[in-house]
């Protein structure tokens, strides 16, 4: 993936929180209408690739705080670089490698 695929995929990533929010909004309101569905598929696509982050760690605990720190990274990565999220049993190179794993799953659903 080259730097302006990754770019993209960041600020796709990055989007995610705003685009749950307007989908809740949506389904309150009752719309079910073509943006809809596409909030929807954008959604999946994010949730999908966060689901199989970590799959090979056995303990849940431990696979949702990954997750969860590797969403914060992306968010904010001055904010939340490793050293700061404190994940105990996941190396600095392990944790990028998650990360960057993650970028990519999302990045070859995008495509």
């Amino acid at each position: 993936m080259n730097y302006c695929e990754k770019q993209e995929t960041l600020w796709f990533i990055r989007g995610h929180a705003d685009r749950r929010k307007e989908l809740d909004k949506a389904r309150r309101e009752g719309r079910n209408d073509v943006h809809t569905r596409a909030l929807e598929t954008k959604i999946a696509v994010v949730t999908k690739a966060l689901e199989q982050t970590g799959i090979d760690i056995d303990s849940p605990p431990l696979r949702n705080e990954l997750r969860q720190a590797i969403l914060l990274n992306i968010y904010n990565r001055k904010q939340f670089p490793y050293g700061r999220l404190y994940i105990v049993g996941i190396s600095r190179d392990a944790f990028y490698q998650y990360r960057n794993a993650f970028i990519a799953a999302v990045a070859l659903h995008l495509i």
